[in-house]
């Protein structure tokens, strides 16, 4: 019986769009003859003014889908600040620490960083944007007891502060991971051997 609903649902629905797009159709015909038996100035100030009304609706509809989104963005804004600072003081710090401490191997540090990264790729599907989740993959992929995990650190760290709307302009690949690199790894050597 569901099924017989909706069936009778959708024709309905097409129905209407279907009459709908006859209405407007019969009626632009219409104008549009009335138009053409009018003088010429009153034809023209009829189109024009057709023309600034169409162009007045779609400005309003633009403007109100981008303050739509806007504030979409803006209530996801609080849950992405936090899911992102949790993520950077316990795994990006965690990382690093655990790489000064040679701690790659244990099996309870690889245990509970495990469990992290499952808890936290569900938060980032959820709230993160497309290019956050981009380079959270790529961090995933390069996690190694290595330096070269910082360039995909710094790439995450960069799509989230774009992601909360910050700018990176004049930021180089790897400056953001330079800040939380402790003064004895020679973050210069680091950074010089990405060549870009």
């Amino acid at each position: 019986m569901n099924n017989k609903s909706d069936v009778i649902n959708v024709v309905v629905g097409l129905l209407i769009i279907f009459a709908f797009l006859y209405a407007v159709f019969s009626g632009a015909r219409w104008l549009l003859s009335s138009v053409v038996g009018l003088d010429k100035q009153v034809g023209a100030a009829i189109i024009a003014g057709c023309v600034t009304l169409l162009v007045s609706v779609i400005s309003v509809v633009y403007t109100q889908q981008k303050t739509n989104l806007r504030e979409i963005a803006n209530s996801h804004r609080p849950q992405k600040i936090e899911i992102y600072k949790n993520f950077m003081n316990q795994a990006i710090v965690g990382l690093l620490k655990a790489s000064k401490e040679k701690k790659f191997d244990d099996p309870e540090y690889r245990k509970e960083l495990e469990d992290f990264f499952f808890h936290n790729t569900g938060e980032f599907i959820v709230w993160g944007s497309p290019e956050v989740i981009k380079a959270y993959s790529a961090f995933r992929g390069a996690i190694k007891p290595t330096n070269e995990i910082v360039f995909e650190i710094d790439d995450l760290l960069q799509a989230m502060r774009k992601d909360l709307g910050n700018s990176n302009k004049g930021l180089k690949r790897g400056e953001l991971i330079q800040l939380f690199v402790s003064s004895e790894v020679d973050t210069n050597e680091i950074l010089n051997s990405n060549k870009e």
